[in-house]
């Protein structure tokens, strides 16, 4: 409904009501001027309706709105009010680039399916502004259970360095983080006010850099003995690349809170899969380390080298070992460590220097195990050498410890702390390369100190003049050699014929 206005040169439409589909005019103007030479046409309507009712009519050739931004239509719903003002030229051959356009919305209740990272965008309250060269979108919305501050920028003309901007600031919990795919916990656990903004050449790839405040959120190395408690301030900053919605790089990774320094990156392949990480830096607690992690045939490959790697936490024993032990072996993935440290702890006042290692497991047990350590003499200077050897041969797996200085290596390996000097050598072998085959092996320790012996040790060394010179002394006990064969089975060490 309307008037019109016209005389030879203008033609003016004034209209009242309309209707397209569910979209309803509330008012609007037609301008048609120089009707007898070059015409053009200035158009002008205030409307309201359901916003795919609205993307559907701008899908239209030639502006074609919704192909541009990948939208479908029918997976957006709410409702939208706009001034919609276009001017261009009454020719047939009519052209995207002769139509000048200007939309300045306001939409409402706003719910769009799979909007980001597979999460439903609903609860929606936006403004919008496009014209020609962009479109602007500013408000709020639910993502998933997450509410979220919405920036979005898209720019039209193929010559933009940048087709695509958006920004969203959030307040991320567990819940929010799981639904998204990202679930860190038990490593992460709490809200995390995050930005996350994203720019995109084109269809395809994009980048995204995300910056998250972990200052209310706890963060938890557990197998690590390592901890960073909420209210102590933290931080996380990453850029990736996503491709066709798909995560395919993580160049750039920066965690830090609590002590905890992480610099590195990851990789991923299809679907989103995590291949491996590489990390400059991973400093906590006492590991000062740079090193990667990779997936290799269902288990892990890791590289560690550094000043200093903390493996306190693996040796500490547990209230049931042989039960943790068995149920650890059968949850672990095959597992390689390749490892180069200044300085290897293994607990309180217990470490190693220079220590190279390389570990290899499967999913049932340790299959390979080569360490040669410098280990911390009785003076600053002394630095007696450490080999562990535990390899598989043609008829099963040998074993083979060496130790320079026997009283050093059985207190760093807090086996034995009243025993000084001498040389160790350890033996064994398994006939095969099943778990459950026993171990058979000798132990042997030469020209070595007990001291604190019992009271019947001590008693029975004063039956020579020199065992009582060296009681009497506190030099303690002498001893030449200590022989023992062993058979190693089921956890449990059996000696005969020591």
């Amino acid at each position: 409904n309307g008037r019109a206005e016209f005389d030879e040169n203008s033609f003016d439409l004034f209209l009242e009501t309309g209707r397209l589909s569910k979209l309803t005019l509330h008012e609007g103007t037609i301008n048609l001027k120089d009707l007898s030479g070059d015409t053009t046409g200035d158009f002008a309507f205030r409307v309201s309706g359901p916003i795919s009712d609205t993307l559907w009519v701008i899908d239209h050739d030639p502006l074609n709105y919704a192909k541009k931004l990948e939208v479908d239509p029918s997976d957006v719903q709410g409702d939208v009010a706009f001034d919609l003002n276009l001017s261009f030229p009454l020719i047939q051959s009519l052209l995207l680039d002769d139509i000048q356009i200007g939309v300045v919305a306001d939409l409402s209740n706003i719910s769009w399916r799979q909007a980001l990272l597979g999460l439903d965008a609903t609860e929606g309250e936006l403004h919008l502004a496009l014209d020609n060269k962009a479109m602007e979108v500013d408000g709020r919305m639910r993502l998933g259970s997450t509410p979220a501050e919405l920036s979005w920028k898209e720019n039209f003309p193929a010559s933009a360095p940048i087709a695509t901007e958006l920004s969203l600031r959030a307040t991320v919990d567990d819940v929010g983080r799981a639904e998204a795919g990202m679930d860190f916990s038990p490593i992460l656990i709490g809200s995390t006010p995050l930005e996350v903004d994203l720019s995109s050449a084109g269809r395809g790839a994009a980048t995204v850099e995300i910056r998250a405040d972990l200052t209310q959120a706890s963060l938890v190395l557990e197998d690590f003995d390592w901890r960073k408690e909420r209210g102590v301030a933290g931080s996380a900053e990453a850029r990736l690349t996503i491709e066709n919605g798909a995560l395919i790089d993580l160049p750039a990774l920066t965690v830090i809170g609590g002590g905890l320094r992480v610099v590195g990156d990851l990789d991923f392949v299809a679907d989103n899969a995590f291949s491996g990480a590489n990390f400059s830096e991973l400093s906590f607690g006492d590991n000062r380390l740079n090193g990667s992690v990779h997936l290799v045939d269902d288990g892990y490959a890791v590289l560690l080298r550094g000043e200093s790697l903390d493996a306190s936490p693996f040796f500490e024993e547990e209230e049931d070992d042989s039960k943790t032990k068995d149920a650890t072996d059968e949850a672990l993935p095959p597992l390689s460590l390749d490892i180069a440290v200044d300085r290897l702890k293994l607990g309180p006042k217990r470490n190693l220097g220079q220590t190279t290692a390389v570990l290899e497991r499967d999913a049932l047990a340790w299959r390979r195990v080569i360490v040669e350590a410098e280990m911390i003499g009785e003076t600053a200077e002394a630095r007696p050498k450490l080999d562990i050897r535990f390899a598989p041969v043609p008829e099963g797996q040998e074993l083979t410890v060496l130790a320079e200085d026997a009283g050093v290596a059985l207190r760093t390996l807090d086996l034995i702390d009243n025993v000084i000097g001498g040389t160790m050598a350890i033996t064994g072998k398994k006939a095969s390369a099943d778990p459950e085959a026993p171990l058979e092996g000798k132990v042997l320790v030469e020209n070595y100190r007990v001291v604190d012996a019992p009271v019947l040790a001590r008693l029975l060394t004063l039956a020579s003049l020199s065992g009582m010179v060296d009681t009497l002394s506190g030099k303690g006990i002498q001893f030449d050699q200590f022989n023992a064969p062993f058979v190693y089975a089921q956890g449990v060490i059996t000696i005969t014929e020591a």
